[in-house]
């Protein structure tokens, strides 16, 4: 039993959702953060083009001393389980028989949440095109909305923006007309916008956030797999392009000042 060091990775900002339930599970977690900021948008690339990117990616975070990896982005999550063999690859680059996604805990998350079994998806342009939570959910009646303009928004900290908003509205209007219960945050960009989706939907709808539950996994499998003696706890922060712009927006989420490192 060794002391894990997972490696995840994201177009941008959106995998500090995850990272920031990771560490409310696991304060002492260990971890390496890749942002791909000169990248970005992933939601708007041909799938192949995304797993490419989350390959080298997974390069570098192996380099970085990570060993466990964590895919906290959707559009890769998306690409690398409809690319046969994809994953795979990845699980291998890390000498690791365990590959976190974020789309399959919210898949789980929402087939426990529905009742009308009306299930619709908020994602970018990629993810929705793979209709992988078609694939994953056959019993179900799920209705996915391309929202490419909310990522965007978000990286320039426009969240809280009446723009933003109007945005929104318009995105989850077909949400609204198919009556769905259950509402899957497709992107790990969106839970900065949660409060304004769970407004706009109402009460009786159940948003998904996918960070909480795949954060639920990796604490478990952390937990399962790690030996209780304190070791000095190791966090790196590293972006493709624009650290000044990364580290502010990470500081207002993550509620501490996050040092970053340029590739």
């Amino acid at each position: 039993k060794k002391n894990i060091v997972l490696g995840i990775f994201d177009s941008g900002l959106g995998g500090l959702t995850v990272v920031r339930e990771i560490e409310r599970r696991l304060p002492g977690v260990s971890y390496v953060y890749f942002g791909d900021t000169a990248r970005l948008p992933y939601g708007t690339k041909t799938p192949q083009t995304v797993v490419n990117y989350a390959i080298q990616n997974s390069k570098f975070l192996k380099l970085k001393g990570a060993h466990i990896p964590v895919i906290a982005c959707n559009t890769a999550s998306a690409a690398i389980l409809k690319t046969s063999g994809a994953s795979k690859k990845i699980g291998k680059i890390f000498d690791s028989n365990k590959v976190f996604n974020v789309i399959e805990p919210a898949v789980e998350a929402a087939k426990a949440a529905t009742k009308n079994r009306r299930i619709g998806v908020l994602a970018t342009s990629t993810t929705v095109n793979s209709k992988i939570y078609e694939k994953l959910l056959p019993k179900y009646k799920v209705f996915s909305v391309p929202a490419p303009l909310l990522v965007p928004l978000v990286e320039a900290g426009w969240e809280k923006k009446p723009e933003t908003r109007t945005i929104l509205k318009q995105y989850l209007a077909p949400l609204k007309k198919a009556h769905v219960d259950t509402v899957i945050l497709g992107c790990t960009h969106y839970p900065f916008i949660a409060q304004a989706v769970h407004d706009m939907m109402g009460k009786k709808v159940i948003i998904i956030n996918p960070a909480q539950k795949t954060a639920e996994n990796i604490a478990f499998f952390v937990k399962s797999e790690t030996k209780s003696k304190k070791r000095e706890t190791k966090k790196f922060f590293f972006v493709s392009d624009l650290p000044q712009d990364f580290s502010k927006q990470a500081a207002k989420f993550m509620g501490r000042k996050i040092n970053v490192k340029t590739v």
